[in-house]
């Protein structure tokens, strides 16, 4: 009884089992005649409601605008910066100065404006951008220099003889006009501009600088306020300059130093100082007179 039982339900399973195989695999029934046929449609865009933001597209990276070159007004402007603003360290405005310079002795006409600028702004370092305005051989730059030995700065005046000298013989006479000029002034800055003069006849090399400083020696008097000082600096820019022709004006200058010192029976002080220029002034006369590569 019970294996009949067993058998019976082995049967039913298996008929259940056909079944469901047969209902997965017939075809789909055809749609009745005049029933809807479904099919795809696109999505309608989604409008959000009044008020609501709608999301925010992911941002495109946009690149950085190509940086524009910089115009020469810019130029200037950041050279002025940099050489004459005192929050810039030091080295950095001289090192500033130094490259206008060598950009201007080039033709580069925007550092020498630049160049001209630190010059008027009264900065520091003005003066330095006035003797550099000395190195550049076109019309702006001298002109500016010409012009700058007449200011009312000393410093600038002082600077700009300087700056003459790379001239070398044409410089001459404005450089002695110049010291001529400033002789006296009511600020007592004489001194420190007739001794740039005189420096700068020095540095010209020129045959033609002895005749200006001979006579600035000879015009040395004791009482002035271009006193025996100044006749040291002439003494040593003397023999800078090298010329065996400013030996005759060197052993005036002797003379007078003498006489001057005999004078002054009862100054030993004073007699002991001009002693001691008497003896440069001599030490002086002897190397000019040596012949050219002897040794002392």
């Amino acid at each position: 009884m019970s294996r009949l039982l067993i058998t019976g339900l082995v049967v039913v399973l298996l008929g259940v089992v056909a079944s469901l195989l047969w209902w997965g695999t017939r075809p789909a029934p055809a749609p009745a005649q005049g029933a809807p046929v479904a099919v795809d449609r696109p999505v309608p865009a989604v409008h959000p409601s009044p008020g609501v933001a709608p999301a925010a597209a992911p941002a495109t990276p946009v690149a950085p605008p190509a940086t524009p070159p910089a115009t020469d007004e810019v130029r200037v402007r950041t050279l002025v910066t940099q050489a004459a603003d005192p929050a810039v360290p030091e080295e950095r405005r001289v090192a500033a100065i130094g490259e206008a310079a060598a950009a201007a002795a080039k033709g580069d006409a925007t550092a020498v404006r630049a160049l001209v600028a630190v010059a008027d702004s009264g900065a520091y370092l003005a003066p330095q951008a006035v003797r550099a305005l000395g190195e550049v051989a076109t019309p702006a730059a001298q002109a500016y220099v010409d012009h700058a030995v007449t200011q009312g700065n000393p410093m600038i005046a002082a600077a700009a003889v300087r700056a003459l000298a790379p001239r070398g013989a044409a410089a001459v006479p404005l450089i002695e006009q110049t010291m001529l000029a400033n002789q006296r002034r009511n600020d007592g800055y004489q001194d420190v501009i007739c001794a740039a003069a005189i420096e700068a006849l020095a540095d010209t090399r020129a045959p033609e600088a002895v005749a200006p400083m001979a006579r600035a020696l000879a015009a040395i008097v004791a009482d002035s306020t271009l006193s025996y000082p100044h006749a040291e600096k002439i003494v040593a820019a003397t023999q800078r300059l090298g010329r065996a022709e400013a030996v005759p004006a060197l052993q005036r200058h002797i003379e007078r130093l003498r006489q001057d010192r005999d004078a002054m029976t009862d100054n030993p002080m004073g007699r002991g100082y001009l002693d001691g220029l008497i003896a440069q002034t001599s030490d002086v006369i002897a190397t000019l007179n040596r012949p050219m590569g002897t040794q002392p």
